[in-house]
């Protein structure tokens, strides 16, 4: 029998080697640098994509990207066409494998390790179609694939909980988190390469996400809702905006828009956590993947931007800025500026330079924009 742990990310107390307190506040006036990624290269055999999700970076610096529209091409699809990009500029198609007999399929998550790319698919089929006992059968499974797109394998998942996001690990298993939806708790597992479960990672469980004052505005109960319903929504946003990044043969687990700490997980579970110390009125947005060498990156944007999310649901260009963080203390570096692109596009932070691919060509009479790659030492 299983005794499953509860996985919740507080701020107070010491949970494993905590770094740095919780706090998100910077008095002194921090150095700015500016980075030019106004130089952008042509990248034969990427799509002119028309509907993409965020890129995700790999710890070696390979960018990949969900494509889920083309230019010329009618409608987006529910699933995406993956496209790695190495810091070599080659572009390679990776098609990652979907589960024979589901076919709705949506690509929950992806996660690019070093050696391999994994995702979280969610998917559906009929049973017993055109029959008054006809249902609907939802099932995840955990798609694999090699670097270069070979060696799929697809695995489906028998939890306890409810997964919402994975990532990859160097020995071949899985960290995965999830949502138990009978307790309305978080939870983080480690998983066995065929999908069972390993163990239960065990977290602080001396608070609750509704107890522990550490989320944004984004996630704070609406007027008139029941406890219930105010706690699953909690939940579900939180764990909807949670991202797995590497770090070298680390793993972050990052909450945007709340005060939470940064939680580091290896092959042997949790190393610690990292509370970032933003200037003030700055909530975290993301951070970029990165090599163990690496200091991170970390994209914000303003907490007023999370408030207005979380009332009307859009946001139209946010502020966002870009600071590299001391990865043991949790304290700014200095300031990032870049040239190019928006500081939300840049995806790739590793080998001590950043990475961004985004339509960069300036617009000329008769030529379509592309997809271009930039970089530039950091």
């Amino acid at each position: 029998m299983i005794l499953a742990a509860v996985f919740v990310l507080v701020a107070s107390g010491a949970v494993a080697q905590t770094v740095g307190k919780n706090v998100t506040t910077t008095k002194q006036p921090l150095r700015s640098r500016s980075l030019d990624l106004t130089e952008v290269e042509a990248m034969p055999g990427l799509p002119a994509a028309t509907s993409m999700n965020d890129s995700v970076c790999s710890s070696d610096g390979d960018i990949f990207m969900e494509v889920y529209g083309v230019a010329g091409k009618p409608g987006v699809a529910y699933f995406p066409e993956v496209y790695s990009i190495s810091e070599l500029r080659k572009v390679k198609k990776i098609d990652l494998p979907a589960p024979a007999g589901y076919p709705n399929a949506i690509l929950d998550s992806l996660f690019a390790a070093d050696g391999r790319v994994a995702g979280l698919i969610q998917a559906s089929r009929t049973i017993d179609a055109g029959t008054p006992q006809s249902r609907t059968e939802m099932a995840f499974f955990l798609t694999v694939v090699d670097r270069e797109g070979g060696q799929p394998s697809t695995v489906r998942l028998d939890l306890p909980f409810k997964p919402r996001k994975v990532a990859i690990l160097g020995s071949g298993k899985f960290l995965v988190l999830g949502e138990d939806t009978a307790n309305l708790k978080p939870i983080v597992a480690m998983l066995h390469e065929d999908g069972t479960l390993d163990r239960i990672v065990d977290i602080d469980t001396r608070a609750t996400y509704g107890s522990s004052g550490e989320l944004g505005q984004e996630y704070k109960s609406k007027p008139g809702s029941s406890n219930t319903a105010a706690m699953r929504r909690v939940i579900q946003w939180s764990l909807n905006a949670a991202e797995f990044v590497p770090w070298g043969r680390e793993v972050l687990l990052v909450q945007p828009g709340s005060q939470f700490p940064v939680y580091r997980f290896n092959e042997a579970g949790l190393q610690g956590t990292v509370g970032i110390k933003l200037p003030d009125g700055l909530m975290l947005s993301a951070i970029l993947g990165s090599g163990e060498k690496d200091s991170w990156v970390v994209v914000t944007k303003d907490a007023a931007a999370f408030a207005k999310l979380a009332s009307s649901h859009v946001v139209e260009n946010p502020t966002q800025h870009l600071f590299e963080v001391n990865p043991e203390s949790g304290k700014v570096i200095d300031q990032l500026s870049v040239k190019g692109p928006q500081p939300g596009e840049v995806a790739c932070a590793a080998n001590g330079r950043l990475a961004v691919i985004y339509y960069g060509f300036p617009e000329k009479e008769n030529v379509p924009n592309q997809l271009g790659y930039a970089f530039a030492p950091r």
